[in-house]
């Protein structure tokens, strides 16, 4: 008995001691894992810009891209566009563009949704504003340098400016100027691109689309040693593999979670 009770106090002295370095044990994994998820995140953040001006700098090198880069499934006039962001810097400063330009592009797709959303009040044109600010899919978008935070001003401001009545050449210029940047990623815009047929100008508007798009791809095709039709058979080839590849892996996660 009078062991029994010494080992009871022995563990009433020693539990404080007990919780004192499981608590710091607690703390310290805790850390540690916090440690991990900042190197997780600082490895991933802007992983789609790395992954684009990777492909931009080998693309303007002359260097293979479709058969060599796993993350290159856009277009060849992708590229040219994408040049006037990523093709002349290095990417640190294209980082600094990159975050300047997409501060930009957040303010004018506010304006945007502020002006068409119909809002009368200060509050309701603030709480318009701040329905896009508050997302997920923004901060998800923006963290990873994405392209559709520029493309979606410029797709709305495009068919915004073609549906006005009785615009001259300058208006469809800038209209078609700003649609062409869109396509900058197809399979984003190329699914608005039916409102453009039913525009007050629909052959103008398409031909000068058209013809923009063309001369993009021809001049993107200068700077890689492959044909035109090579290129363009390999980015089909390689773009459809990674999009069926993603498709399943998609549906594998799916399965794991039910």
């Amino acid at each position: 008995m009078e062991q029994n009770e010494d080992s009871g106090a022995a563990d009433l002295v020693d539990r404080p001691q007990y919780e004192a370095v499981a608590y710091r044990s607690r703390v310290l994994g805790g850390s540690r894992a916090a440690e991990a998820g900042r190197r997780v995140s600082a490895a991933t953040l802007g992983i789609d810009l790395k992954n684009l001006h990777d492909v931009v700098q080998r693309w303007f090198a002359g260097r293979p891209v479709y058969s060599e880069l796993k993350h290159a499934v856009l277009p060849p006039a992708t590229y040219t566009i994408l040049w006037l962001f990523l093709g002349w810097l290095a990417l640190t400063p294209a980082r600094w563009l990159w975050a300047v330009t997409t501060v930009a592009a957040l303010g004018w797709l506010a304006y945007l949704i502020v002006q068409q959303s119909g809002a009368d009040t200060p509050l309701e044109r603030v709480f318009a504003m701040l329905m896009l600010l508050s997302m997920n899919a923004t901060g998800v978008t923006v963290g990873n340098g994405q392209l559709i935070v520029h493309l979606l001003p410029a797709l709305l401001t495009g068919l915004l400016l073609l549906q006005r009545e009785g615009c001259g050449w300058h208006e469809d210029l800038l209209a078609a100027a700003l649609l062409l940047v869109t396509l900058v990623k197809p399979s984003v815009s190329l699914p608005f691109f039916w409102i453009v047929l039913f525009s007050p100008r629909p052959l103008r508007s398409v031909l000068l689309i058209t013809l923009g798009y063309l001369a993009l791809t021809l001049l993107a095709a200068q700077f890689q040693e492959p044909e035109l039709w090579t290129l363009l058979q390999g980015w089909l080839v390689h773009g459809s593999a990674e999009a069926v590849e993603g498709g399943v892996r998609k549906l594998a996660d799916l399965g794991r979670r039910f």
